[in-house]
Formats: structure tokens, sequence, C-alpha cells
């Protein structure tokens, strides 16, 4: 050896040393990654071929479905059908690299039926190779059923309001009547003909 360079040959002594310190690092290192995600609030899911491949606690829960059953059924079938044909769409966009802005609120269906609001961010990846989608999804059913509300009691105030505003214009008119049959009673004699049907008013 000259100069002190290694023959291409030869490896270094602790070439096995340093190799399983790189696999316990990269073990650790899922290990964390793994944590984070299982114990995330959003669910995480990774989309490909329109089925999903991985899904954490979350996903798995707000879907009700177990983790196999949730791996057979087609993302379509996640999807209220009113909105799936628009899911599906940008899906196939993210597929294929266009960048599609800001997060998009769909109506997920559980297995039992129930339907949930999801506001869902993507972003395209490269799963096992090949193109997918890996999404966060944050459950809004709670938050729709208050906006809801809120706009239902904005209405019922607007209706009391309006409704307030009549009364209170149907009772100047009262006013005015009764005023005047007051006076129409003034001019008439108490024999008049009229005179007890206009003191009932």
């Amino acid at each position: 050896m000259k100069g002190g360079k290694k023959k291409p040959d030869q490896l270094p002594v602790d070439l096995p040393f340093r190799l399983t310190e790189l696999e316990e690092a990269l073990r650790v290192s899922e290990e964390k990654y793994r944590t984070l995600v299982e114990n995330a609030a959003e669910a995480i899911f990774i989309l490909q071929d329109e089925r999903i491949q991985f899904a954490n606690r979350r996903a798995i829960a707000l879907s009700g479905c177990t983790a196999e059953e949730l791996s057979r059924t087609p993302f379509a079938d996640l999807i209220h059908p009113d909105d799936r044909e628009i899911a599906l769409e940008r899906y196939g966009r993210r597929i294929q690299g266009e960048d599609i802005p800001g997060p998009q609120a769909y109506r997920y269906l559980k297995k039992s039926g129930e339907i949930l609001w999801v506001q869902m961010n993507s972003v395209p990846i490269t799963w096992e190779g090949r193109p997918a989608t890996l999404h966060f999804a944050r459950d809004l059913t709670q938050e729709k059923k208050l906006e809801a509300q809120f706009q239902m009691a904005q209405k019922m105030e607007a209706i009391g309001t309006l409704a307030g505003g009549i009364a209170h214009d149907f009772n100047n008119l009262l006013m005015g009547i009764q005023g005047h049959i007051s006076l129409m009673l003034f001019d008439l004699d108490s024999s008049h003909p009229h005179y007890e049907s206009l003191k009932k008013v």
C-alpha cells in the first residue's frame, strides 16, 4: 500500500459495526415516526390506486371499519355520493403532480352509514416506488352542527325582529282605529243601533 491508500478490495475493519449503528439509528427513527403518526389527533392515511394502503389509528376509528376492512374498501365508497366525483377528480390531479391548494371538506361515510364532515389536506408522495397521496383528515362534524345551530339562531332572531316590527306597526294601526271609534262614540247617542257594536271594539 503506497501513501496509505487502501486497495479497492479492502473494506474497513469496523464496517460491520458501522452498519449495525446505522441500522439501529434507522430503527429508532422509524419507531419515533410510527409513534408520532399512530398517536396523531388527525386521521392520516396513504391512498394509492384509489385504495387505502396505510391508515393510522385515528383514520381506522373515523371509518368505523377494522384495518383489514378499510384496506379492502375502495376510497370512493368512503365518500358521500354527492362529493365523490370532485374528491376522485382531485385525487387524480394530485397523482399527476398538480398542485391543488388548500384543504377541502367532504362528507365521509362511516361503516355504520353515519355521515361525517371531514376536512382533508393531501400531498402527492411516492409509496413503495409508485405515485400515491398522503392525506391528513380532521373531523368537522361537530363544528358543522354548531355552525348550523348558529345560522338557525340568527334566522330565528331575524324572524323575531321582523315579527316584533310587524306587531308594533299593527298596534299602531289598532290604536288609530280605537281612537277613531272613541271619537265616533262621543258623537253617537247610546240609543243608536251601532253604539253597542262600536263600544265592543
